[in-house]
């Protein structure tokens, strides 16, 4: 359990941040680089909380202290997915709907990808099974060590906004591996995943609320 550990007090410059929310704990990473910024892993057990809807709000106000402190250039948060119990899947859909909502109504830059994208530009491949498979592979790539499969889809997603910023303006990246690529090519020709940024090489036809300047 991580506890809003401040790795490092590099300046910061081009920061970004991944989001993994969920209410078993919900993970969040900012980077820079390949330097790690800030981890933490916000808990919410019920017993805790008087009902969901407070929960959602101290979720939320967690994440946007951090934001409103780190200024990420580019947040990345995993899109809800349909979970085979119907509850869970109710909650977490509520929870991803405030969340984004407090995102664009605050207007900072972020953009949604589903979790086949984040393995796939983690592992290779989108259709990998299993909890452990991105806690393994960022620490066998960035020897990022965590127990937590929240912590590691977040910190993954963090690098995913920081290939994907690269990418989308010209910039020089670790992150150019050809399955990489295919993400991010595949992210920016969806103009409906993107809030308060302005995609260079993103898909025509934006959206209110998606990339003002998608070509």
């Amino acid at each position: 359990m991580f506890n809003g550990k401040n790795v490092s007090r590099k300046k910061q410059k081009n920061t970004f941040m991944g989001i993994d929310a969920s209410f078993s704990g919900t993970g969040l990473i900012v980077c820079q680089g390949k330097e790690t910024l800030f981890i933490d892993e916000i808990s919410t057990e019920k017993k805790n909380f008087e009902n969901i809807y407070v929960r959602i709000e101290y979720t939320c106000q967690k994440i946007i202290e951090q934001i409103k402190k780190y200024k990420p250039t580019l947040i990345c948060l995993e899109d809800t997915h349909v979970s085979i119990n119907p509850k869970t899947g109710i909650m977490l859909a509520a929870l991803g709907a405030v969340l984004r909502y407090l995102l664009v109504k605050g207007k900072y830059p972020l953009f949604t990808a589903v979790p086949s994208q984040v393995k796939k530009f983690t592992t290779g491949s989108g259709n990998k099974k299993g909890k452990a498979v991105i806690i393994k592979e960022v620490y066998k790539q960035w020897q990022f060590d965590t127990d937590s499969d929240n912590v590691a889809d977040a910190f993954a997603m963090s690098h995913l906004a920081q290939g994907l910023y690269c990418f989308d303006n010209d910039i020089p990246c670790d992150y150019e591996k050809k399955y990489q690529l295919e993400v991010y090519k595949a992210l920016l020709k969806n103009s409906e995943r993107f809030f308060n940024y302005d995609c260079i090489k993103g898909a025509k036809g934006s959206t209110p609320g998606s990339p003002k300047n998608a070509k």
